[in-house]
């Protein structure tokens, strides 16, 4: 993370124009990192390419009605980590449990998941503010150093998630290779 913190302050100092075009279609981590280190908060706008679809981030307008269903558990012995899941269309509760493994079993969880589709700027963004807001809420809640986020969806999601992820904590992101989940980038 401290390589992306440095890109995107290169970036930064080296141009007058914050907008930053991407392709959407990336790994998970990848998609997350890249948000990440184009930040919102530190100025920037992205451009995303998506399946033949544009999705601007200053663009903010939302869809009204909610976009997730959330459930979450609290912790069982002051574990300073948590377990949050993002999915849709297709949850991912079932192959997240074989990659937390039994360090995680008894950690707070965090679960968001719908069987809606991203069809626009105003549910990718409406997605994306509950997404933040659920996340925070979490971390907060559980006073959690660590939050273990799995992500099955589409990657312009994680990439915008990505974008808008600041004052959220320490975040370990897996990506799906080969049948599991592996642990592959922190954002700090």
């Amino acid at each position: 993370s401290a390589n992306g913190e440095a890109l995107g302050e290169f970036i930064k100092r080296s141009r007058s124009r914050t907008g930053i075009a991407l392709s959407g279609k990336q790994r998970m981590s990848l998609a997350c990192l890249l948000g990440y280190t184009f930040a919102a908060a530190k100025g920037f706008v992205l451009d995303i390419d998506h399946n033949g679809e544009r999705f601007r981030t200053d663009e903010h307008a939302q869809m009204s009605e909610p976009f997730f269903a959330v459930t979450s558990s609290p912790a069982n012995g002051g574990l300073k980590e948590g377990v949050a899941t993002i999915a849709f269309p297709t949850e991912a509760a079932a192959d997240v449990a074989g990659a937390t493994g039994a360090s995680l079993a008894f950690a707070p969880r965090l679960d968001l998941v719908s069987g809606r589709a991203i069809d626009g700027t105003l549910a990718l963004n409406k997605a994306v503010a509950e997404a933040k807001s659920a996340l925070v809420h979490f971390r907060s809640r559980n006073q959690l150093e660590r939050v273990h986020l799995f992500i099955k969806a589409p990657s312009h999601f994680a990439m915008v998630l990505g974008h808008r992820l600041n004052a959220v904590g320490r975040i370990q992101l897996y990506d799906w290779v080969d049948g599991r989940y592996v642990a592959t980038a922190v954002l700090a």
